[in-house]
């Protein structure tokens, strides 16, 4: 395989937007079950079934797995998206087009962040308050499915639209 172009980015008023938004909703993650532990039950959901109902309880300290994991999860997405040369592409990455799939695919990294820490304090806020998840029903599953998956369908085809 030959080496691919190294092109340096600079963040755009978006992508610096973006980028801080996520960091945000990583703070909320991390703060969010921190601050509520000491007034939540003994026992809280853990798991929820398709149609977004209760099915599972735990000890109450296993809401900080859930900053745990989305804290991985941001980092992983932070690091891969300082190396994009290194990314996967649906087209052969070229001089010409190097820098907007880059580009591209940076965003779509910082994006899917935001909306996986978003995802993360939504999961939250269903576990610590029961009566978000008395109202959220059906539509949770989905917009948790929705969150993750637009961001990658949205760059497979920016990146087969702009070969």
């Amino acid at each position: 395989m030959a080496e691919r172009p190294k092109v340096n980015l600079t963040m755009t008023t978006t992508d610096k937007l973006i980028n801080n938004l996520s960091w945000i909703a990583l703070a909320a993650t991390l703060v969010l079950p921190m601050a509520m532990l000491p007034t939540l039950p003994d026992v809280i959901p853990s798991h929820f079934n398709g149609q977004g109902k209760v099915d599972g309880y735990s000890a109450k300290e296993t809401i900080l797995i859930l900053p745990a994991v989305a804290a991985f999860v941001f980092f992983l997405l932070h690091i891969a998206g300082k190396h994009p040369d290194k990314l996967n592409y649906p087209v052969a990455i070229t001089e010409q087009n190097a820098e907007r799939q880059y580009r591209s695919a940076t965003r779509v990294l910082r994006t899917l962040n935001l909306s996986v820490c978003v995802l993360f304090v939504f999961i939250e806020t269903e576990v610590i308050f029961p009566w978000v998840q008395e109202h959220l029903g059906l539509w949770a599953p989905g917009l948790g499915i929705f969150l993750i998956a637009a961001p990658v369908s949205y760059q497979i085809f920016a990146s087969m639209r702009d070969r």
